[in-house]
C-alpha cells in the first residue's frame, strides 16, 4: 500500500513537471520556474528512494504509510496548484500563438512589446534581420541587440507612444546582420483582453531605396545651387585672378576636396 501511495506521488509530479515546462516559455522571468522544476526533480527522486526502501526487504529504514500520504498530499497540492496556474496561462498562449502565426505572414517586421519594452512576439524575417532565433529574442529588450545610445532612442519612443495612447511614426538607420539599413518604424499602441498591461505593435519597413533616392537629390540640389553662386560670381567680376580663385572655391564644394590646382594650357600645348 506503501509503495502504490508513494508511485501515485511520483505520477502527480511528473504531471506537475510536465505543465511546469509547458509553460515555463511563456513567462519573463524563468529563473524562478527553472529552480521549481529542479525541486521537482529532486522530490520524484526522493519517492523514487522510498519506494526502494519500501521493496527492499534488507533496509534499515523502512517508510510507513503516515510518510507516503504527506509525499501524496505535497504533490497533490502542487499538481492542483500549477493545473489552476496553467487555466490562466493558456489563453495567453494561446493568444501569443495565433499572433505569431499573424506576424510570420507579415511582409515587413512586426514585433510586440510589452510595457516593460521586453519582445513578447517577433516575426521570423525580424529575427533574421538580427541573426537570431525567434526563441533567442522572446523575453530581450532592444539593449540586447543595438548599441546602447540607439537602444535609448527606440525605448524613448516606445515610452512617449505608450503615454500619448497615439501611434507614432519615426525613421532610423539600423544596423543589421547584413549591414545597416533604413527603417521607417510605425509604433501603435495595443491591448488584447488576455493581456492585462498595454503593449506596443511594432512595424519597420525597409525604406533604404527611398533614402538613399532621396539623398542622392539633396546632393543634387546643393551642387546645383553651388555651380549657379559661382556663376554668378563669375558675371559680376572678370578679373582673371578672382576667376581663378572662384572656380577654386567652388570646384572644392563640389568635389568635397580640401584643395586643388588650376593649370592654364597654352595652344601648343605648354602650361
Amino acid at each position: 500500500m506503501t509503495a502504490l501511495i508513494l508511485s501515485l506521488a511520483i505520477l502527480l509530479l511528473l504531471g506537475t513537471l510536465t505543465i511546469v515546462i509547458r509553460f515555463i516559455r511563456s513567462v519573463k522571468n524563468q529563473t524562478p520556474w527553472l529552480i521549481f522544476c529542479l525541486t521537482l526533480i529532486l522530490l520524484i527522486g526522493l519517492n523514487v528512494v522510498l519506494i526502494v526502501q519500501v521493496i527492499s526487504p534488507g533496509t534499515s529504514y523502512r517508510p510507513n504509510l503516515i510518510v507516503a500520504i504527506i509525499s501524496l498530499g505535497i504533490a497533490a497540492f502542487m499538481f492542483a496548484g500549477l493545473y489552476y496556474i496553467s487555466t490562466d496561462l493558456t489563453p495567453l498562449m494561446r493568444s501569443e500563438e495565433q499572433l505569431q502565426t499573424l506576424f510570420d505572414n507579415y511582409p515587413g517586421y512586426l514585433l510586440l512589446k510589452d510595457d516593460q519594452y521586453n519582445y513578447r512576439v517577433v516575426n521570423s524575417a525580424f529575427a533574421t534581420f538580427l541573426g537570431k532565433e525567434v526563441d533567442a529574442i522572446i523575453g530581450k529588450t532592444d539593449f540586447d541587440f543595438f548599441p546602447r545610445s540607439q537602444a535609448l532612442i527606440f525605448q524613448l519612443e516606445d515610452e512617449q507612444t505608450l503615454l500619448s495612447g497615439n501611434p507614432s511614426t519615426n525613421e532610423h538607420e539600423v544596423r543589421g546582420v547584413d549591414g545597416k539599413i533604413w527603417l521607417e518604424i510605425t509604433r501603435t499602441p495595443y491591448t488584447d483582453e488576455n493581456i492585462a498591461a498595454s503593449a506596443l505593435m511594432i512595424t519597420a519597413q525597409d525604406i533604404t531605396a527611398r533614402k538613399v533616392a532621396e539623398i542622392s537629390k539633396i546632393k543634387q540640389n546643393r551642387d546645383l545651387i553651388t555651380i549657379q553662386d559661382a556663376s554668378l560670381a563669375l558675371m559680376e567680376n572678370l578679373d582673371l585672378s578672382f576667376t581663378i580663385d572662384t572656380v577654386l572655391s567652388w570646384s572644392k564644394k563640389l568635389s568635397g576636396l580640401p584643395d586643388g590646382v588650376v593649370c592654364l594650357v597654352e595652344p601648343d600645348g605648354s602650361s
